[in-house]
């Protein structure tokens, strides 16, 4: 199920975002992990997606750098905008990356580096502008 677009303009990203993270989820592109906050929301959306196989909608995710910006629409098609804050790189095992810091920000994540699973290369931003509710 589609629950979100994502585009990054710096790296040619504009796909849509698919509910799950199951390989039959993240081989037709962005995936949205289950229990994370929703896309557009107040806590951490985390985002996975491949690099070398199918789609490869974050083949370039190693190329963002601090400042770029990440749109991402939220439940009602609204377009909320992050600016990137943060890449490092992590193993399989360290889940934390999807933990909610309190904040509203997107982390998106893939394996590395390219053509390897042995780690992952993970991308954090901030959010810099969304809806104002009343």
């Amino acid at each position: 199920m589609v629950v979100s677009h994502l585009r990054i303009p710096s790296i040619g990203v504009d796909e849509e975002v698919r509910s799950g993270i199951s390989s039959s989820v993240i081989n037709r592109g962005v995936a949205h992990w289950a229990g994370t906050s929703a896309p557009g929301g107040t806590g951490n959306v985390v985002l996975a997606g491949h690099r070398t196989t199918y789609s490869r909608p974050f083949a370039d995710l190693d190329r963002l750098e601090v400042g770029d910006l990440v749109y991402l629409e939220d439940g009602d098609g609204f377009e909320v905008m992050y600016r990137v804050s943060d890449t490092f790189i992590v193993t399989p095992e360290d889940i934390w990356i999807s933990y909610d810091l309190g904040k509203p920000m997107v982390t998106m994540f893939a394996c590395h580096p390219k053509g390897s699973a042995s780690q992952r290369i993970v991308v954090q931003a901030e959010l810099v502008a969304g809806r104002r509710v009343a």
